[in-house]
Parts: C-alpha cells; sequence; structure tokens
C-alpha cells in the first residue's frame, strides 16, 4: 500500500494523503469482513500519521482511532483494538482530560492483562503511568513506568514506533526520568533520559528522536543544565521541522524559550515561549499547561512585568484540578509566592501562604524536587523577617535528603542559602 510506503519512510503528509483516497475508494465496495478489515488498518496508519502532522489532540486523530475502537470490536481483532484505545488514549491525555485518558489506560492495560499480550502490557504500563504522572501521582507513576520498562527487556519484538507512534519502552523511560527529577533522583533522571535518547537513535525513528531530545531538554532544564537543554531542543525542533512533526515543533520551540530564559536572554525567550503556549493552545492541547505558564511568568517577571506574571500564574491555577492534572501544582504555588512577593512587596504575609501551600502539595505528592524549590523561597522569605532559625529549620531536612544530583541548580542554590544561615 502506497500509504504504509509512505509512512515507513516518515513521509506523513504524503502518507495521510495516500490514506484518505483508499477510505474514499473503499467507501464504494460492498459491506463485508475482508472491507471492515482493510478500513480498520487503514484507520489505524492514518491515526499515527495524524499524530505525527496534527497532534495527538486533533479531532482527525481521535475520529480514526474511534472508528478503528469500532471495527475492531466489530472484527473480534484484541490486538488492534489496543492498538485503537491506544490512540484514543493519547488524544485524552494530550488534552489534559484526563478522566477520560486514565479511563481508557486501565481498559487498555485490562485488555492486554486478558489477553496475556506482551506487547499491550508494556503500551497498557506506559499508558496508566504517563497519565499518573499528569496526575500528580509520581510514585504510582514510577510503578507503572518501570514495570513497563522491565516487561520490555522481556520483549524482542521490533518496530513498534511504526504501531504506537513511539517505541513505548523509549516513551517509557523518557516518562521516568521526568518523574524521578522531581521525586527527588536528579542523578537517575539524566541516566535515563539519555538511555532513552540513545535507544531512540539507534532505532532511527525520526519521531521517537524528536521526543526524545524534547524530554532530554526538559530534563536538562529541571537540572539548571541551560546550555545542554537548549543544544537538544533545537535539536527536536530541527528534526521535528524536517519531517514536519507537528507536536515536538511546537514543545521544543517552547524548550528553546526556556532554556534561552535561564541564559539570561528574555526579550527572545518569551517570544519563543508565547509562540509556544498559543500553538498549544490552537490545537487544544492541555499536556502540562501550567509547566508553560510557569515559565512564562518567570520571563514576565525577569522583564520586569511582576503584575503580568503574577496574572499568568494565577491563570494556571486555575486549572488546576484533578481532571487537568496536578503535576506542576507544587511549583506554580511557589511562584505564586515568588510573583506576589514581586508585584507587591507588602504582600509576606500572602506569600508565605502560598510557599506554605507549596510544601504540603510537594510533601502530600513526594515531589522532593518541589518541595525543596519551595522550602528554600520560604526559608529565604523567613531570612529577611529575622526568623534565621526557624529557616534553617525547615531547609535543613529536605536538603540533607538528597543523596545525588547536589551539583545541580537547586540543591547547589538550598545549599548557599544554608551557609548563608549557619
Amino acid at each position: 500500500m502506497g500509504g504504509q510506503r509512505a509512512r515507513s519512510r516518515s513521509a506523513n503528509v504524503e502518507a495521510m494523503e495516500q490514506f484518505r483516497r483508499a477510505l474514499e475508494s473503499l467507501a464504494l465496495l460492498r459491506d463485508t469482513p475482508a472491507r471492515s478489515a482493510t478500513e480498520l488498518a487503514i484507520h489505524l496508519s492514518l491515526g499515527l500519521c495524524s499524530i505525527a502532522v496534527r497532534g495527538y489532540s486533533s479531532d482527525e486523530t481521535r475520529k480514526s482511532f474511534e472508528r478503528a475502537c469500532s471495527l475492531s470490536a466489530q472484527l473480534g481483532e484484541p490486538q488492534k483494538e489496543i492498538q485503537a484505545i491506544f490512540g484514543l488514549w493519547g488524544h485524552y491525555w494530550m488534552r489534559a482530560q484526563h478522566d477520560r485518558a486514565m479511563e481508557l489506560a486501565e481498559t487498555l492495560l485490562a485488555r492486554a492483562e486478558l489477553l496475556n499480550d506482551s506487547v499491550g502490557l508494556v503500551v497498557g504500563h506506559r499508558s496508566l503511568g504517563s497519565t499518573l504522572f499528569s496526575l500528580g501521582e509520581f510514585l504510582r507513576a514510577q510503578e507503572h513506568l518501570e514495570r513497563a520498562m522491565s516487561l520490555a527487556r522481556q520483549s524482542t519484538n521490533e518496530g513498534l514506533s511504526l504501531t504506537y507512534a513511539v517505541d513505548p519502552r523509549v516513551a517509557a523511560q523518557l516518562l521516568l526520568a521526568w518523574d524521578l527529577w522531581i521525586l527527588g533522583y536528579p542523578g537517575q533522571a539524566l541516566d535515563n533520559v539519555l538511555q532513552a535518547l540513545e535507544q531512540a537513535t539507534q532505532r532511527a525513528d525520526p519521531y521517537s528522536i524528536a521526543f526524545a531530545h524534547y524530554v532530554t531538554s526538559a530534563v536538562r532544564l529541571l537540572r539548571g543544565e541551560a546550555q545542554d537543554s537548549l543544544d537538544h531542543a533545537e535539536r527536536s525542533l530541527a528534526l521535528s521541522s524536517e519531517y514536519r512533526i507537528n507536536l515536538y515543533a511546537l514543545y521544543s520551540r517552547f524548550g528553546r524559550g526556556c532554556a534561552l530564559a535561564m541564559m539570561g536572554q528574555s526579550d527572545v525567550a518569551i517570544l519563543e515561549i508565547r509562540k509556544g503556549i498559543e500553538e498549544a493552545r490552537r490545537s487544544n492541547l492541555g499536556y502540562m499547561r501550567g509547566f508553560m505558564l510557569g515559565w512564562l511568568a518567570t520571563v514576565q517577571a525577569a522583564t520586569g512585568d511582576a503584575d503580568a506574571a503574577l496574572s499568568t500564574i494565577d491563570e494556571a491555577l486555575k486549572h488546576i484540578n484533578d481532571t487537568a492534572g496536578r503535576a506542576w501544582e507544587a511549583e506554580l504555588l511557589r511562584l505564586h509566592g515568588d510573583m506576589l512577593l514581586a508585584a507587591r512587596p507588602d504582600a509576606v504575609h500572602d506569600a508565605e501562604r502560598s510557599y506554605r501551600d507549596a510544601i504540603a502539595v510537594a510533601k502530600r505528592q513526594r515531589a522532593r524536587s518541589l518541595e525543596l524549590r519551595a522550602t528554600t523561597s520560604l526559608a529565604r522569605l523567613l531570612r529577611g523577617q529575622g526568623k534565621a532559625d526557624e529557616a534553617r529549620g525547615l531547609l535543613a531536612p529536605i536538603y540533607g535528603w538528597f543523596t545525588e544530583g547536589l551539583d545541580t541548580a537547586d540543591p547547589r542554590e538550598a545549599k548557599a542559602l544554608l551557609d548563608e544561615l549557619r
């Protein structure tokens, strides 16, 4: 089939056109099981091409996988039904409709367990772990993502990127890396993201490589390694532009802006970040929206627009809930305290409450890296009030918890503040 050949060489726009023509021709044929089987195969492939070109969140992606779900159930094709459910899961996950994404991920895993399907189990745990990550349930996410990786090591199935957009083994390890940073393991986060990038590069699939460079950029950013983050964002952007991968062109452009902001190039950074956020809005992408708005506010504050920064954080916090996700809730609360002080220096009480709320959320989520950030901000505020002993008493235990990544940005900042408090 021409569409399949085009897809195999990552010519997704050409492939989509081929698949659409095939569906038009198929509609002229009599309705038979053979026709339905061909239509199913086309919709699964068209959905994957649509992910690359339009993104998971597009209506075209959803419609293809919905039809594939219906056809696979009708034909009694459980493995293909797993593929279709995965595509639908990705749609709702990227739209931040996590109640529906959770339902689909649980259904997918249950089907795979019933079939004892090795690839389906990897995909199911990857999907469930990714959804839990977005909801801020980081320990449960870690369990499922590590389970996906463990099962994947026992499988010899190759070419999964042609069936699931990104090889689920690579995807699980990339999300695990981000999750591990939040849980307080910056060293393990870097090890995992670099291993996943190497695997993606070996598989030579442009979509997987673009995804891997994007997440590597994010992990490097979280560790405070701006130049490395910029390098990976630009590699992801170049690959995404070459192969017309809409999703990672958007996110890597945003990531480039964040890295430039960290390097002090605020004027250029804010343009890149705004472009990324606006494109995400147009594409109905809700995934990590809080993360994006948090960075926009940070750069707005750096350029002296504290009121706009506070407004941006307030907007982000309005969208934090159990459906849209809570992965970045603690950090947004911390930034709210920072922006309050920048906009209204006398709002010390409200800022302190934001910091303490951030710490409470981070503790509940076991998000040690975010807890360290929030506690450092609170300790700095307390020091300014002459409460050095209280500040030290709060900061020393969470800093002491860390056993790795002490040379990364947040532990270094906390250590410097502790030294000043002694």
